[in-house]
């Protein structure tokens, strides 16, 4: 049925769906997700590839950014583009 029970007490399941919230005192890990809404830490470490749409901002000045568009990276302060790599 897609659950198991280790002998140490952990459960793994597949196919769960939830509509409420999720509280973990440990780590939370998968191959594959999706967050809509705020996700917030103090560090992170990609083992793969990062998709961003188009900007990486800095949270205490969002006018300064990275900016990805079609085979061009651009860096932004103040609002402006200060340089450009295409």
């Amino acid at each position: 049925s897609g659950i198991t029970l280790s002998k140490d007490g952990d459960i793994f399941a597949t196919g769960v769906t939830t509509t409420g919230s999720l509280v973990s005192n440990g780590a939370i890990s998968g191959t594959t997700g999706t967050f809509s809404g705020a996700v917030s830490g103090t560090t992170g470490t990609f083992t793969g590839d990062l998709d961003v749409a188009e900007d990486i901002r800095h949270i205490g000045d969002t006018d300064t950014r990275l900016r990805f568009e079609t085979d061009t990276i651009t860096a932004r302060t103040a609002g402006s583009e200060r340089f450009r790599i295409a």
